[in-house]
């Protein structure tokens, strides 16, 4: 089977978070001698093409509007999967960053799913390699699903199916009336897309075109639907409920290991982990100027600072937590420069107790899951997450809310011997039920010792590899090619 999958940014190329790190991980456990997967993505101008070890492999000539554009397509093997990386002067092959703006950004992306759909062609004419299946990601690639659909008259694309994976429905590409018309896309005449409004919306448009729909954890395949969750697409998103199924996004279980991570101050494992994790959190203490006296817990937060990940609820509580010297607090991530102002005077506030960081280090990353005792992810919704995961992986216990893919992952803790649970869960979006909830695994901490490690054993067993996802994933691409092949 051979399978296109299309992505605005892969991992290790171009990436900005978790869209790229999907790209990258899932391909490679999807690769297989019956599946036969390629990657398609633009060519910025940010991307080290002589790093990479990228090379020129073909041009062709793409009719836009009233001229010819010169496309021109380069190769790498990554991973032993072939990715092909689409330049487009000027829409691709000068950018600094993946994404501009809205209205631009809406005329690139479709441009490049018209051009996906054009290499495609080129490579079956080159070397004899065609997709049973085209499988897009997000907005950015949703209108692949909507071309290949009213391609299908033709007998050479009539048996190609598409997939359409949501990795975070707040990202639509909406108001793209005027990027579809100045690209030449017909009209949108799907009575669940003009009934709605939705017809220059181009995730709607996908969601309503492809053959199957996938997101990155169950939880949030049933949350999307609902009107709380559904962004305004709810309605759209249920009439396609029996064509939408809910696959778990993954970790690198081999790149993410405390057993070989050279960037801790000591490694361990599930079996053995007491003393060295100790260790690491005297150490990120240490490297992060915080006292390594203080018989508190270290609590941890990493990632982007914004209201989706909950820091309105998360920084009262910690300022109320650390004014009663109950923890410490380590930062990392950037964001909403109101949440870095706050983050800052607390830092300055309780020098010996919260050390923040307003950028991203891979290297501090891992030492912060293995040095800290709480990895704390309040969000207000999160399609699948791969902090609590991370978390989890290193021993840190996640303290999360109950929403799309934290609630898939993270078990509660009972609240006894620690026979069951991974964590700390609660429910409500409001800061006193996240006080409550850290006043409760401080309590553990403190007076639970044994319960508390045996969760933190639990926790690193937990195998959220890719190769789920992509078992899952390639069983979907079967029965779309054999359903079809049976119609």
């Amino acid at each position: 089977m051979n399978v296109l999958y299309a992505s605005a940014e892969v991992s290790p190329f171009s990436s900005t978070g978790g869209l790229a790190e999907v790209a990258g991980s899932l391909t490679l456990a999807l690769r297989s001698p019956e599946t036969d997967v390629r990657v398609i993505t633009p060519l910025y101008g940010f991307i080290d093409y002589a790093g990479h070890g990228l090379v020129y492999q073909f041009s062709f000539r793409y009719p836009h509007r009233s001229a010819l554009l010169d496309v021109h397509v380069h190769s790498v093997f990554h991973n032993d999967v072939p990715h092909y990386f689409l330049q487009c002067d000027p829409w691709f092959g000068r950018e600094q960053t993946p994404y501009l703006d809205q209205a631009r950004d809406a005329t690139r992306f479709i441009l490049f799913c018209q051009l996906t759909l054009a290499c495609a062609w080129e490579l079956r004419q080159r070397y004899n390699w065609f997709p049973d299946v085209l499988h897009a990601n997000d907005s950015h690639c949703a209108l692949i699903p909507f071309l290949l659909s009213i391609s299908r008259s033709s007998p050479d694309w009539a048996s190609m199916r598409s997939l359409l994976t949501i990795h975070n429905l707040a990202y639509q590409g909406h108001d793209s009336g005027a990027a579809l018309y100045y690209c030449g896309i017909p009209s949108r005449s799907q009575p669940n897309l003009v009934y709605q409004d939705l017809d220059d919306n181009l995730l709607a448009i996908g969601l309503a075109s492809a053959d199957v729909l996938t997101t990155v954890s169950p939880r949030y395949a049933a949350e999307i639907q609902t009107a709380e969750h559904g962004r305004g697409l709810d309605g759209l998103i249920r009439t396609r409920s029996a064509s939408l199924h809910g696959i778990l996004n993954g970790i690198n279980r081999m790149h993410h290991n405390p057993e070989t991570d050279c960037h801790l101050a000591a490694r361990y494992n599930a079996g053995e982990f007491g003393e060295s994790r100790l260790i690491n959190r005297k150490a990120l203490q240490q490297r992060q100027g915080l006292d390594c006296e203080r018989k508190v817990p270290l609590v941890a937060m990493v990632g982007r600072l914004d209201v989706q990940k909950g820091l309105h609820l998360a920084l009262p509580a910690m300022r109320r937590l650390l004014t009663r010297d109950e923890l410490q607090f380590v930062s990392l991530g950037n964001g909403d420069p109101r949440f870095h102002h706050e983050l800052s005077l607390m830092a300055g506030q309780w020098p010996e107790r919260v050390a923040v960081r307003h950028d991203y280090d891979g290297a501090l990353a891992r030492q912060i899951y293995a040095g800290s005792d709480l990895f704390l992810m309040p969000s207000i919704f999160e399609p699948c997450g791969i902090g609590q995961l991370l978390a989890m992986r290193y021993g840190s216990l996640p303290l999360v809310r109950e929403t799309g893919g934290l609630a898939d992952t993270v078990v509660n803790y009972d609240d006894g011997r620690g026979s069951r649970g991974t964590g700390f869960v609660f429910s409500w979006s409001e800061t006193e039920a996240l006080t409550h909830t850290l006043e409760w695994a401080i309590r553990t901490w403190h007076n639970r010792p044994a319960a508390w490690r045996r969760m933190q054993e639990r926790a690193m067993k937990q195998d959220f590899g890719w190769d789920k996802s992509a078992r899952a994933t390639k069983e979907l691409y079967r029965n779309i090619v054999i359903s079809e092949a049976h119609l």
